[in-house]
């Protein structure tokens, strides 16, 4: 049974008591798999998260409008930070380029804390495939994100307060997955 279709509704799970999960099983990822967990928990001595979520990414690389082919960049590679298959480049007004641009092929993203049970965020997971990744992408799926989920207020924090935190922790799976903000 894939785990989004495991929980029915809070504390409910579709199994039955006499009924154990014995064995997880998910295909090796390749090379080209990105993974991020992040989490808010108030209390230290309870792992209770107010809010959490994952994504994992399947990427496209492609050479950005930065990229310099690595014979062209040795000279430059004491200036600048290392990247995949050459180093970044600057605009005309200092601005550096990225060296490579991300299409996302495949996505999938949860969360908890935010519904009476952990989520697979289908709508916004479909929304990622194809995109490519940048601020706007990453801003647009906030807002698809944002319709998908229905937060309570609760002891771990207002509804407002678990919107503001999930759109928080999906903006650092791409800074933690792509340096991007």
């Amino acid at each position: 049974m894939p785990l989004r279709k495991l929980y029915i509704d809070y504390k409910k799970l579709a199994k039955t008591d006499q009924e154990f999960i014995k064995t997880i099983r998910f295909k090796k990822p390749g090379e080209d798999f990105r993974f991020n967990f992040e989490k808010v928990c108030k209390r230290t001595y309870l792992d209770i998260a107010s809010v959490n979520t994952a994504i994992s990414l399947t990427v496209e690389a492609t050479p950005g409008p930065g990229w310099v082919p690595p014979a062209l960049s040795e000279a430059n590679s004491k200036n600048s930070p290392p990247s995949e298959g050459g180093v970044a480049a600057a605009s005309a007004d200092g601005v550096v380029l990225s060296p490579v641009d991300y299409k996302i092929i495949t996505a999938h993203v949860s969360c908890g804390g935010v519904a009476p049970i952990p989520m697979y965020l289908k709508e916004t997971s479909d929304f990622l495939r194809g995109q490519m990744v940048n601020p706007e992408t990453i801003a647009d799926a906030n807002e698809v994100m944002q319709a998908e989920i229905s937060p309570i207020s609760d002891v771990r924090g207002s509804a407002g307060y678990k919107r503001l935190l999930l759109r928080q922790l999906f903006r650092a799976h791409f800074i933690e997955l792509f340096r991007i903000d």
